[in-house]
C-alpha cells in the first residue's frame, strides 16, 4: 500500500508541474519550452522511476526470500523422496528464470498504471516510433464508451475516427520537421454528442523520440457547464437591461398619476369655495390614486413571485360572486370605450368552488383591462367559461378572453408573458402600462396549477386562454322553498347568454324557453297565449 501511495504522488506531481508548464510557455519558443521542461518536469520523472526501482527491488527481496524458503522445502522434500526433489528443483528454475521475472514486473507495472488510470478521466494512449498503439488504458470503456482492445483493433466507427485522427495528427507533427511541441486538439465524432480533448506529449530518449503518449480526455460535461454559464450571462445581461429599462418607463408611469394627484389637490386648494370644481378635482385625483396603486401592487407582486413568498389560497367561495366582482369592474371600462363586452357560459358551473378567488380575479382582471386596452372604440371583448373536465374531487375551467383589437405580432407572442417586456415604445407611450401584468398573470396561474396561452394576429385581435383547477364541495344546488314553477322565455341576441340563462333557471326548476331576436319573442308570446299556458316571466 505504501509503495501505491508513493506512485499515485508521483503521477499526481507529474501531472501538477505538466498543468503548470502548459500555463507557464504560452506564447514561448520551443527551445525555452524544452528547457523548461527539462528543468521542471523531468526531475519528477527520475523521482518516480527512483519509486518504481523501490517497487522493483522490493519485489526482488520478496523473491529472494521465497527462494530461501523454497530452498529449505527442498531439503526437506530430498530427505524424504528424490523425486520431489527433482520437481522443485525444475519449479524454482522455471520461477527464478530471469525473463519470467522480468515479464512479470512489466506486467505489475501495467497493473499498476490500469490501478492509476481508474482514478483518473483520462485514456492513455501509448503509440512507437512507427505510430502504431502499443498500449491503451482500462479505463477507456468508461470514459470513451468503447473498450481499450477494440481501439487497439479499431473496432466501431468512432474507434476508426479516433484512431485516424489521432495517427494524421502525429504524421503531421513529424512531418514538420522541428522538436516535437506539446500541444491539444478539440475531437468530436459525427453522430456523437459529445465533446473530446486530445494531447500529445513525446516520450524523448537519448536517441530521441522513442514514442508518444496521447491523453484523451472527456470535455463534454465541460462544455455544457461552460454553455450554461454563458447562457445564464447572457440571460442576467438581459434581465438586467430589461429592468434599467422597466425603471425607467415605470418612473414616468409613477409620475403622471403623483403630477396629476398634486396638480388636482393644488387647484381644489386654490378653488376651496367652487364646490363643483373641487368635487371634479377629488374624482380626479381619486382615479389617479387608484392607478398608482396599481402600479405599486404590481411592482410589489413581481417582487414577490421573484422572492418565491407569493400564496395562493385554498378557500371556499362563490363562482358566480366571483364573475360578477370582475364584470362590475370590466363592464364600466368597456362602456366608457363603447366596446361590446359580453360574458357567455357554454357549462353548467358549479357554485361553491374551492380556490383563490382573489388570485382569480386578478388574473381575468388583468387580460380583460388588457383587452379593452387594445381593443379600439366600437370593438368586442368577450369572456367565454367553458368546463373541461371533472377529475375526482377537482372540475378543470377555461376562460377564453378574446376581443378584436390591435392584436400582436409572432415575435413579441413569443415573449409577451416575460417581465417588463411590451410590444413596441410607441404603442408603450400610447396604451401606458409597465409590462408586468401579464407575467404576474402567468405566475399565478401557473401557481395555481394552470396553464395559460395566447393567439394573436396583428390588426384581428388576441384570444387568451387560461385553465385552472379548481375543488368543489359536491353540494347539491336546489330550488328556493316556495318559488314553485314558472314558465319563463329567455330573450338575447347572444345564443351562449341565452343557453346559461335556460341552465340557470332549469337548476331553480323553471320552465325555459329561449329566442334569439325580437320578432321570435313576440311570436312565441303569442303562441303560447293562443294554446292557454302563457309565460309566466319574460328575461329579455
Amino acid at each position: 500500500p505504501k509503495e501505491y501511495q508513493q506512485l499515485m504522488q508521483d503521477f499526481s506531481n507529474i501531472k501538477e508541474q505538466r498543468r503548470k508548464l502548459a500555463l507557464e510557455t504560452v506564447g514561448k519558443n520551443k527551445d525555452e519550452v524544452l528547457r523548461m521542461y527539462q528543468e521542471q518536469v523531468a526531475p519528477y520523472f527520475d523521482v518516480l522511476d527512483k519509486t518504481l526501482n523501490k517497487v522493483s527491488a522490493n519485489a526482488d527481496a520478496r523473491s529472494a526470500e521465497i527462494k530461501a524458503q523454497a530452498q529449505r522445502l527442498i531439503d526437506s522434500v530430498i530427505i524424504t523422496t528424490c523425486l520431489f526433489g527433482l520437481l522443485l528443483v525444475g519449479f524454482l528454475w522455471y520461477v527464478l528464470n530471469s525473463e519470467e521475472r522480468a515479464h512479470k514486473a512489466i506486467r505489475h507495472r501495467e497493473q499498476l498504471f490500469n490501478i492509476l488510470s481508474h482514478t483518473v478521466d483520462e485514456v492513455f494512449i501509448i503509440f512507437n516510433k512507427k505510430l502504431k498503439p502499443e498500449f491503451i488504458s482500462s479505463n477507456s470503456e468508461r470514459v470513451l464508451g468503447t473498450k481499450s482492445n477494440d481501439l487497439l483493433r479499431s473496432k466501431g466507427d468512432f474507434a476508426v475516427r479516433l484512431m485516424e485522427d489521432i495517427t494524421a495528427s502525429l504524421s503531421d507533427q513529424i512531418n514538420l520537421e522541428e522538436a516535437f511541441q506539446i500541444r491539444e486538439k478539440d475531437f468530436q465524432c459525427e453522430g456523437i454528442n459529445r465533446q473530446f480533448k486530445i494531447r500529445f506529449y513525446p516520450i524523448l530518449e537519448a536517441s530521441g523520440e522513442a514514442g508518444y503518449i496521447v491523453v484523451v480526455s472527456d470535455e463534454t460535461e465541460a462544455q455544457e457547464q461552460k454553455r450554461i454559464l454563458s447562457d445564464s450571462l447572457n440571460n442576467a445581461l438581459s434581465a438586467s437591461v430589461a429592468k434599467s429599462r422597466f425603471l425607467s418607463h415605470v418612473s414616468h408611469e409613477i409620475r403622471t398619476p403623483m403630477n396629476a394627484i398634486i396638480g388636482m389637490a393644488t387647484i381644489a386648494l386654490a378653488k376651496i369655495n367652487d364646490k363643483p370644481k373641487v368635487e371634479d378635482c377629488l374624482l380626479k385625483i381619486s382615479q389617479s390614486s387608484r392607478h398608482l396603486l396599481g402600479l405599486i401592487n404590481d411592482i410589489l407582486d413581481m417582487s414577490k413571485i421573484e422572492e418565491n413568498k407569493l400564496t395562493i389560497a385554498a378557500d371556499e367561495f362563490k363562482f358566480s360572486e366571483a364573475v360578477t366582482s370582475v364584470v362590475n369592474l370590466i363592464a364600466p371600462q368597456a362602456s366608457e370605450k363603447n366596446i361590446k363586452f359580453d360574458v357567455v357560459f357554454n357549462d353548467e358551473i358549479e357554485e361553491t368552488l374551492i380556490g383563490d378567488a382573489m388570485r382569480l380575479n386578478q388574473v381575468l382582471i388583468n387580460i380583460l383591462s388588457n383587452a379593452v386596452k387594445f381593443t379600439p372604440e366600437g370593438g368586442e371583448v368577450k369572456l367565454i367559461v367553458n368546463r373541461l373536465w371533472i377529475k375526482q374531487n377537482t372540475v378543470y375551467l377555461q376562460f377564453i378572453v378574446k376581443d378584436n383589437g390591435i392584436g400582436m405580432s409572432p415575435e413579441f407572442q413569443k415573449k409577451v408573458f416575460d417581465p417588463f417586456e411590451q410590444a413596441s415604445v410607441k404603442i408603450s407611450s400610447i396604451y401606458g402600462g409597465t409590462g408586468l401584468g401579464l407575467s404576474i398573470t402567468r405566475n399565478l396561474v401557473l401557481l395555481m396549477g394552470g396553464s395559460i396561452s395566447v393567439q394573436s394576429q396583428e390588426g384581428l385581435g388576441s384570444e387568451f386562454s387560461v385553465e385552472l383547477p379548481f375543488g368543489f364541495t359536491n353540494e347539491e344546488n336546489t330550488a328556493p322553498h316556495g318559488l314553485g314553477e314558472f314558465k319563463v322565455l329567455v330573450v338575447d341576441d347572444d345564443i351562449g347568454t341565452c343557453e346559461h340563462a335556460c341552465l340557470i333557471l332549469k337548476r331553480l326548476g323553471q320552465n325555459t324557453e329561449f329566442a334569439l331576436d325580437g320578432y321570435k319573442a313576440v311570436e312565441m308570446v303569442k303562441e303560447s297565449r293562443d294554446e292557454g299556458h302563457p309565460y309566466d316571466v319574460v328575461f329579455i
